[in-house]
């Protein structure tokens, strides 16, 4: 319009340079996050590639699991001697009672049956519940994840046997079924009072076979391979009852058993045999015999190690 003034722009406003900062702190942060993702995601597939030949050694280590410990017998077949490095009593996926299984799994890895072999849910609960209670009170771990750690690793604390722990039990479980690495932790792990695998530690607390024992003795035991030695029912038994007992819940959630089978087992006193000083080994009968029948083994093969079992004497 005539008579009008024109009108004058507004002058740009230069952004501060604190604001200016700011944004390229932000940018150069999400840059270094994601390289170190990048070379982190590089790193552990290297890694996984890395240890897929070592799953291969699981075979050898199942068949050393199996192995009998070495006895010496009479003539009339009476057993005068066991020997072996650690108390150990193999036991069939097949001949291990459901209860027991089920206890496993709630007591370690709740959804075993459902992951590839690692458990990012749990990763991350754990994270949180540590960070929020500024300790280390619980793991990722699944399963799979511990038979690969006490198998198949050094078990160093450390970030790089972590991964290869992951990485591992991701491959186990591409070449075995559920069943089978399930069979190889409850025959391998370690329950405290030289008992090792589900069977021999059924016989040292309880002195009952497997298919004998009841859902709390099933939770309990289930619940003894994360503290073998500090939790063990003959050193704390009330804690060893305490964790029974966070089994027994965790197996009601999840519909493993009733809730009438649960009231009872949570009223179940603890009722452990009295305990054995290694009973299962060492020589048992015709002590001054059989030690004379060591000291000729000794002479006529002394390459030998009887101790890693397997030998009828």
């Amino acid at each position: 319009m005539r008579g009008s003034k024109p009108l004058s722009k507004r002058p740009a406003k230069r952004k501060r340079p604190w604001v200016r900062f700011v944004k390229r702190a932000v940018w150069m942060t999400v840059a270094l996050m994601l390289l170190g993702f990048i070379g982190f995601t590089v790193y552990v597939w290297s890694v996984f590639n890395s240890l897929a030949s070592r799953v291969d050694l699981l075979t050898e280590k199942q068949a050393m699991l199996r192995k009998e410990p070495t006895e010496i017998l009479s003539a009339d077949g009476v057993v005068l001697a066991r020997l072996a490095d650690e108390r150990r009593d193999p036991v069939a996926y097949a001949d291990i009672p459901k209860v027991v299984i089920d206890a496993t799994v709630a007591a370690e890895d709740k959804r075993f049956w459902d992951h590839s072999g690692v458990d990012l849910t749990a990763i991350v609960r754990a994270v949180w519940v540590n960070i929020s209670s500024g300790s280390v009170r619980q793991g990722g771990s699944t399963i799979t994840q511990q038979v690969a750690k006490r198998l198949l690793t050094s078990g160093d604390r450390t970030l790089r046997r972590k991964i290869e722990d992951a990485c591992l039990a991701l491959q186990i479980e591409r070449a075995y079924t559920k069943e089978q690495v399930i069979d190889l932790y409850l025959n391998q792990v370690y329950y405290g009072s030289q008992a090792y695998g589900i069977k021999a530690a059924s016989e040292v607390y309880f002195g009952k076979d497997l298919d004998e024992l009841t859902i709390a003795e099933a939770a309990l035991l289930a619940r003894l391979p994360r503290r073998p030695s500090d939790e063990n029912p003959y050193v704390d038994p009330s804690r060893a009852k305490e964790n029974r007992n966070v089994v027994l819940t965790i197996m009601e959630d999840e519909g493993m058993i009733s809730s009438d089978e649960f009231d009872r087992a949570v009223r179940e006193p603890v009722n452990l045999i009295a305990p054995k000083p290694n009973s299962a080994l060492g020589i048992k009968r015709a002590h001054y015999y059989t030690t004379w029948i060591l000291s000729e083994l000794r002479e006529i093969m002394p390459d030998e190690d009887y101790r890693h079992g397997g030998y009828k004497i």
